[in-house]
Formats: structure tokens, sequence, C-alpha cells
């Protein structure tokens, strides 16, 4: 003989099953939309825009260098770089 459950335990196990299957869905969706945007139609496009943008470019930045100011506003010291210490 089996035992039949509650009422209130059978609610319980079908919102179970319910949010369990939203969370299957969710990620069969993301699944399926990784895999159309690396074989879909634009899947080339991507991914040699995902290359350019691994890309390293580089580029000097000089520092912009300033007085050193009391409260008072008197300078306390002051730079006398005109350019970065690369320049």
């Amino acid at each position: 003989m089996e035992k039949s459950q509650s009422p209130v335990k059978q609610g319980i196990t079908r919102r179970a099953w319910v949010v369990y299957g939203l969370f299957v869905l969710f990620g069969m969706a993301i699944l399926g939309r990784i895999v159309y945007i690396q074989y879909g139609p634009e899947g080339e496009e991507l991914r040699a825009a995902a290359v350019d943008s691994r890309t390293f470019r580089t580029s000097v930045l000089t520092a912009e260098r300033g007085d050193i100011l009391a409260r008072d506003g008197h300078p306390i010291t002051s730079c006398g770089w005109t350019s970065g210490p690369l320049g």
C-alpha cells in the first residue's frame, strides 16, 4: 500500500517541480543563445570583433603635475617637470 501525501506537501512538490522546470528552460535558452552567437549567421563577424577587442593598444599618457598647496592657498612644493618621466 502506498501512502498518500498531504495536500500541502503535494502543493510544495508541484511548485518545486515548476521552479525546477523554469530553471531548466532558462538554462536551455542561454545555451541556445550561446550556440546561435557562436555558429549563427553572424558568428564569423562576431568572432572577428572579439579578436579585435582582445588586441592590446598602448599609448603613453603624460601626467599633468601641479603644485601642492597649503590650506591658505600658498604653494608648499612645486613640480618642476614640464613633461612626464618618459619625455
